[in-house]
Order: C-alpha cells, then structure tokens, then sequence
C-alpha cells in the first residue's frame, strides 16, 4: 500500500480497507518514509511507530508485510546499519521486508529479511 509511505492513515480509513476487501486478502503495508532509516528519524520515543503499529494491526488477519522502503544511497555497504535499525523496530505480530532502489554496475540490488 504506497499510501502509507507517505503519512499513517487514519483509523477509519484502515477499518474501512479491512472490511472492503475479500477473506483470505492481505494488504502490504509500507512504512511512512518519516520512519525509515532514509528519514533519519528522529522519533526516539517511538510514538509514531506505536501509532503505524496500531493502525496497521486493526487489518487484523488481512495484515501481510510491512515493507521497509529505502533510498539509492542504501547499497550493500548499508546493511549492517539498516539491519540495526530494523532490529530497533518491532511491529509484532507484523512480518517486513526491505526494498532497495541501490544500483551498480553490476545489476540492481535488493534484500528482504522477514
């Protein structure tokens, strides 16, 4: 759900995607770009994470991956930091995973850890 890179949704609005769609469907979730390492957050007390968190368990079973979505300056050099950073963060019951938009000469990079 790339609406949700860009600010957490109301709660309202995530009732609203989870009665509207089919059992069995499970929406990805992107983190708000706020919260990821790109942003250098600086929410230290984690109240926006809590509040994502929350809005996104109200999906309940139709909740899938939470995807951490990273820049172009993430190259595998960054990884280490990134998995720090993920290792910081809990969404429990949430599974996630990383998109890197890093490219080399040798092909495009991506890795996901769940």
């Amino acid at each position: 759900m790339d609406s949700t890179y860009h600010a957490t949704p109301a709660e309202h609005v995530v009732l609203g995607w989870a009665e509207k769609v089919p059992p069995g469907f499970h929406f990805a979730l992107k983190l708000p770009q706020e919260l990821t390492p790109e942003a250098r957050p600086v929410d230290r007390g984690g109240a926006a994470l809590g509040t994502f968190a929350e809005r996104a368990l109200l999906l309940g079973d139709k909740l899938g991956p939470v995807l951490v979505q990273l820049g172009p300056e993430f190259a595998p050099a960054s990884w280490d930091a990134i998995a720090a950073f993920l290792a910081g963060r809990s969404c429990s019951p949430c599974s996630r995973s990383t998109a890197s938009r890093w490219r080399s000469s040798r092909g495009a990079g991506s890795r996901a850890s769940g």
